[in-house]
């Protein structure tokens, strides 16, 4: 073993005792990082009662009470963004499904399969993603990135794509190949999905506590567990089997301090958690495309012109005369919220199209990849249940919008490098956590590397000048023949050059 283990039984404790403050560097050994994606995470679900191993956690170290997800709010945008420090406009994943028309002319593909992002990473030589990845920066420093994931076999592929001196271990494969045979017999039986899918995320548990802590002894986990993004979508937020799902996750966090500190692990590991996006009730009924198919039957188009994937929409060349018109209809259509559209001159604000915001504003921009159109749900503050957030979208609940309530996701960080009893106000991005990771690691970030460092939560003193929170608002009106007007408003969070989006939102007086 690369590391010796020292294995102090630590009985009787309780989770504050575990977690109270400790010496970053005490240790002799290197630090270790444990980053732990819960799926779907509202920070709002974080409460005694619902998640009490989790909220004692932030309690003994620190909430970053304003944390950012990528737009758009959906999974595999995010594991790129955790996995880069990058926006979209430079990994290059522009949506849970992605358009690449020199392997398929037709139809998105989606990134949820593992097959298509091999198929994508042949096609472009080795660039499924645009930027670097954390495991690859490490692996370059003799350092070795484990993966440990229940969640899409495409979202734990694109948390270390290249697999650089490491592993990935997900309820369908395992990487390297060679690993298949030693592991089949520590995870057992792969149990079926479920909602609550609390089986496979235990068995993804004790897959690291087994293998993980024994044999690859990682100084970076990155651990992605299901649910209760993948309950949430079935029966909703305020569900008895979201609780179920919330508790499942809890618990698995409970088993996890419990064996580190009986190995005598927990004063070397710094653990943050946190979730890829927020969530929202989903209130839409009727088809979400129909603006979509009349557009296309005005202008005699073929139905693959207009290639929707999620979020994010490509014309192909016959449809691209009339992107226009299309972006009048959605903007008279009542579901639709803010726009944004490819930017005529670089770095500006302004879309292509009156009424609408560029591209770079949300950094979905990306040079060869970009999309004609990004759009979002109109959304509301309304509540439901015991959670406020709804988005006008199908289904029973989900996320992908531009609300503050998909946006706004969870980081809980606490450890020997991390402040103890600490709440931060300062807007914080899933981008910002591949630096911080190099950080707790004593490496500094890969020059590719967006996001910042996030001294605010650590013990040692922060280097940067002090600096203050600011707010900008950007605001973009169209009007219409018949007197009408929609208006699109876009709030940011700004902090030492860096932007946030906090929300978007449009408007039809």
């Amino acid at each position: 073993m690369r590391h010796s283990l020292l294995r102090i039984a630590l009985i009787g404790c309780c989770l504050s005792a575990l977690f109270g403050p400790a010496t970053y560097g005490a240790t002799a050994e290197k630090p270790r990082v444990l980053l732990i994606v819960l799926d779907g995470l509202r920070p709002d679900y974080v409460t005694p009662e619902r998640m009490p191993n989790l909220y004692a956690w932030g309690r003994a170290g620190v909430v970053y009470e304003k944390h950012h997800a990528t737009f758009p709010t959906v999974t595999r945008v995010n594991a790129s963004s955790i996995a880069t420090g990058t926006y979209p406009d430079h990994h290059g994943i522009a949506d849970n499904s992605v358009y690449f028309p020199a392997i398929e002319a037709d139809a998105a593909l989606s990134t949820a399969s593992r097959g298509n992002l091999e198929r994508i990473e042949a096609e472009t030589g080795g660039n499924l993603l645009t930027a670097p990845s954390l495991g690859e920066w490490l692996a370059g420093h003799d350092y070795t990135t484990g993966v440990f994931s229940s969640g899409s076999h495409g979202s734990a592929f694109l948390l270390n794509h290249k697999v650089s001196q490491g592993a990935i271990v997900n309820s369908g494969y395992i990487l390297p190949p060679s690993l298949s045979a030693t592991l089949g017999p520590v995870m057992g039986e792969e149990p079926p999905d479920g909602a609550p899918n609390t089986a496979r995320n235990d068995r993804v548990v004790t897959a690291y506590l087994n293998y993980g802590l024994n044999e690859l002894e990682p100084e970076l986990t990155l651990m992605w567990l299901s649910d209760p993004d993948h309950t949430a979508h079935e029966y909703g937020m305020d569900s008895p089997e979201n609780a179920t799902a919330l508790k499942g996750v809890d618990d698995a966090l409970g088993r996890i301090a419990e064996e580190l500190a009986a190995r005598g692990l927990l004063e070397s590991t710094n653990i943050l958690v946190t979730s890829d996006h927020g969530f929202s009730t989903h209130t839409l009924e009727g088809d979400a495309k129909a603006v979509i198919r009349e557009f296309i039957a005005a202008h005699q188009l073929a139905e693959t012109d207009v290639i929707v994937t999620g979020a994010t929409l490509y014309v192909k060349e016959a449809a691209e005369p009339h992107l226009g018109d299309l972006v009048e209809r959605l903007q008279q259509t009542d579901w639709v919220g803010p726009l944004f559209t490819r930017s005529e001159q670089p770095g500006a604000t302004t879309g292509q199209f009156p009424g609408t915001l560029s591209l770079n504003v949300v950094r979905a921009g990306h040079p060869e990849r970009a999309p004609h159109l990004v759009f979002s749900p109109r959304w509301t503050n309304d509540k439901t249940g015991a959670f406020a957030g709804t988005v006008l979208k199908g289904g029973v609940a989900g996320h992908g919008s531009a609300s503050p309530w998909d946006i706004h996701n969870t980081l809980i960080a606490r450890g020997p490098a991390f402040a103890s009893g600490r709440l931060t106000g300062i807007p914080s991005h899933n981008t910002d956590l591949a630096p911080t990771v190099c950080h707790l690691l004593g490496l500094p970030p890969s020059p590719a590397m967006e996001g910042r460092i996030l001294y605010e939560g650590l013990q040692e003193e922060d280097p940067n000048v002090p600096a203050v929170v600011g707010k900008q608002r950007l605001r973009t009106t169209r009007h219409f023949e018949d007197g009408t007007r929609y208006e699109m408003e876009v709030w940011l969070s700004r902090y030492r050059g860096r932007s946030y989006l906090d929300q978007a939102s449009a408007i039809r007086p």
